[in-house]
């Protein structure tokens, strides 16, 4: 088991990527989680993202996965059994990973004033440089989908990407 403010997952080429609830992106060799013992947290053998600090802020406040007023109930009903007595918003993920011919792509909501939802995503490519480190590179970044209080179907902040899937010919 892997503790620690990890969000979302995903693997890209031979390597673990992870965002973190500050909306910091880090990676590892998946091996290195087998054999290292943690010497003051789970982030010690976790390398950051460089290159991706424009991006932090909003990812930090993204709550992409929300979660009705059943699962909140039962969260505060049970709670007492978990180990840290925490938001739920701390333990469910904000933005999510996933991976597409090779580069990252992110998603995560903003709210913007008049009570709009924007669901963004952004594909970044990734390189290895000198030291072993990698580089995130924004090819892309836009709003792919806007909800706001005129949609019969969908209620801003309510609305969530649950999984995304890379499709090729």
């Amino acid at each position: 088991m892997i503790g620690g403010p990890r969000r979302d997952w995903c693997m890209i080429g031979n390597l673990m990527y992870s965002i973190n609830k500050h909306g910091r992106i880090f990676w590892c060799e998946p091996e290195e989680l087998d054999w290292r013992e943690p010497e003051g947290g789970i982030m010690d053998w976790w390398n950051e993202v460089k290159g991706l600090e424009a991006l932090t802020g909003n990812l930090s406040r993204s709550r992409l996965v929300h979660f009705g007023v059943q699962i909140v109930n039962w969260y505060h009903k049970f709670k007492h059994q978990f180990s840290e007595d925490k938001d739920l918003a701390a333990l469910l993920p904000g933005a999510r990973l996933c991976t597409s011919a090779g580069n990252m792509l992110l998603f995560w909501d903003e709210m913007v004033p008049g009570n709009i939802q924007k669901i963004w995503c952004a594909e970044i490519s990734l390189e290895t440089r000198r030291q072993g480190e990698i580089w995130g590179n924004v090819e892309w970044s836009r709003a792919v989908m806007t909800v706001d209080d005129d949609d019969p179907f969908a209620r801003p902040g309510r609305c969530k990407v649950l999984h995304s899937v890379s499709v090729t010919r």
